[in-house]
C-alpha cells in the first residue's frame, strides 16, 4: 500500500469530523486508526507524514502529545477511574 492510500484513509476519517474542532480533537478521532497503524509497526514519522500528505499538518511534538493523553485516558478508562475521581468532587 502507498502513503497516499493511508493519506485518503486518513481524509475519510477527518471528512466524519467537525473541521472548527481543535488539532487535538480531530486527532483523537483517528486515534483508533492511528493506534492500528503504530500496532504494525509503522512509526510515528510516518503516519505524521500521511497526516500532512492528507491536509491535517500535526507538529511531532503534538503527535506524541496527543498519542500519550489518549492512551493514559485508555488506561484510567480500563480501570473504571473518572477525573472526578482522580480530582475529587467539584466545590
Amino acid at each position: 500500500m502507498t502513503p497516499s492510500f493511508y493519506a485518503s484513509q486518513i481524509r475519510t476519517r477527518l471528512n466524519a469530523t467537525d473541521p472548527r474542532a481543535s488539532t487535538a480533537a480531530r486527532l483523537r478521532a483517528l486515534m483508533p486508526y492511528i493506534e492500528t497503524r503504530l500496532a504494525e509497526g509503522v512509526p510515528h514519522s510516518a503516519i505524521v507524514e500521511d497526516l500532512h500528505e492528507a491536509g491535517f499538518p500535526v507538529p511531532m511534538k503534538t503527535f506524541r502529545t496527543a498519542l500519550y493523553r489518549y492512551r493514559k485516558h485508555c488506561r484510567l478508562a480500563a480501570k473504571g477511574l473518572t477525573a472526578l475521581a482522580l480530582h475529587g468532587e467539584p466545590s
